[in-house]
């Protein structure tokens, strides 16, 4: 069997044909077509599939200056950004305010994952044809959240956190 018919039968595979189909209509036995596809499966399990590995993302210029970034929020928690990017200039920081804002704010009170929330208020707004919801979250760590939710979604939620 060449690459060309192997390539044919998953690529008629991953389109959604049955084995049997794809059999009758490349004219090979159900048991090759089977093969193939349990070879290809075996394939991908190993890693071996032709397919590149994904690229390195870059990072960013924040990156960098995150342990200082980190040292001067542990000793001084209510420093602004303002002030951050003053000191991280002088170390040599040549990027902008806003990337630099939004990675502080990850930095300074990220909700740990296994934490929970508590439902605060539930206000329901819009009685006619578009009503949503507007669900308020308070973490553990201090840290609040407002949801605005669609009907389909506030359906969703536990039966204690509509009340």
């Amino acid at each position: 069997m060449n690459d060309e018919l192997r390539s044919d039968v998953l690529r008629r595979k991953y389109g959604g044909q049955s084995g049997r189909d794809i059999a009758r209509e490349l004219h090979l036995s159900r048991k090759t077509v089977a093969k193939v596809l349990a070879e290809h499966r075996q394939q991908r399990a190993q890693g071996a599939t032709g397919v590149p590995p994904p690229r390195q993302g870059r990072g960013s210029m924040v990156d960098a200056y995150e342990s200082t970034l980190r040292d001067f929020l542990s000793r001084y928690p209510d420093m602004t950004v303002v002030r951050l990017l003053e000191e991280c200039r002088v170390r040599g920081y040549a990027g902008g305010y806003t990337v630099l804002r939004q990675r502080i704010k990850q930095l300074r009170n990220p909700i740990p994952a296994g934490s929970t929330g508590t439902v605060t208020s539930v206000r329901n707004y819009g009685a006619g044809r578009e009503p949503w919801f507007q669900v308020d979250v308070a973490w553990d760590n201090g840290r609040k959240l407002m949801l605005v939710v669609p009907p389909n979604q506030f359906a969703l939620l536990p039966r204690d956190a509509k009340e």
